[in-house]
């Protein structure tokens, strides 16, 4: 298990290459954007991924946000999350 110090080090080196991802088809070798539309961020004390769930597929294969799992995450307006 990484000490918090690690882990927060691990967290700023992950958004700072989050600007690497900018620049969409020119550093897609199919041309396909590679900037993140969402980005879901947190720190836990589990090695759960607690976001798998946010995000379904409609019928027509587009992404849903789905907003019973992302309430179930506790991250509603008045709660006090992860």
């Amino acid at each position: 298990r990484l000490k918090p110090v690690d882990r927060a080090d691990r967290v700023a080196t992950l958004v700072a290459s989050l600007a690497a991802l900018n620049g969409g088809a020119k550093q897609a070798i199919h041309y396909t954007d590679l900037t993140p539309a969402v980005t879901a961020l947190a720190v836990t004390k589990n090695g759960n991924n607690p976001f798998y769930r946010m995000f379904t597929a409609t019928k027509l294969h587009q992404t849903q946000f789905h907003e019973e799992a992302f309430r179930e995450l506790g991250l509603g307006p008045h709660e006090k999350g992860l």
